[in-house]
């Protein structure tokens, strides 16, 4: 007597549990060998640190010598100029691009706005501006670099045109500010 029935290209009855702990066999074996065949792949590791690395930033510093009242005119007349020099210190530890401006601090516009400005270097060379004093907004050809612990020397001469007729200005006094701003060189 068959102790199987075949149905559908597989055999029924006794076979199946059989064939199901052959195959539960297989898969066992297959999952052990898998299991063998990743640890023979391991391989030795090392890592490494790298501590103790400082960052500081650099400082951005400008100073000018004289620190205040380059200049102090009384009694100025048409034709008057007056000559001073200045020195753009770089007291920081990075590279700086400088510029200045002009400002009416206080006093009369009038006078102010009638004074001429001519800028130069202390060792002569072409100037970093002429035209008024109340339009001085920067220098031709922009900024100065100065690297740290540099320094640029400037002259400055101020003057009061002998054209200005303007009886109005007589006894008047002006107080102007140069202001010096500076970037990080690039």
């Amino acid at each position: 007597m068959l102790n199987y029935l075949f149905s559908g290209g597989f055999f029924i009855g006794k076979g199946v549990i059989k064939l199901n702990k052959i195959l539960t066999s297989l898969l066992s074996i297959g999952a052990a060998s898998t299991i063998v065949t990743a640890a023979t792949f391991a391989a030795f590791t090392a890592s490494a640190s790298n501590t103790g690395n400082v960052f500081t930033s650099g400082t951005l510093s400008l100073a000018t010598t004289p620190a205040t009242g380059l200049f102090t005119v009384p009694n100025m007349k048409p034709g008057d100029s007056i000559t001073q020099n200045l020195t753009v210190n770089n007291t920081g530890s990075l590279s700086l691009d400088f510029n200045a401006l002009s400002t009416n601090a206080s006093g009369d516009v009038g006078l102010y706005n009638a004074l001429k400005l001519k800028v130069g270097t202390t060792g002569g060379g072409s100037d970093l501006y002429n035209g008024n004093l109340s339009a001085f907004t920067g220098f031709i050809g922009g900024a100065r670099t100065v690297v740290p612990s540099g320094t640029d020397f400037l002259s400055f001469t101020v003057s009061l045109p002998s054209e200005v007729t303007d009886e109005a200005l007589q006894g008047k006094t002006t107080n102007v500010s140069f202001n010096f701003s500076a970037t990080q060189a690039i």
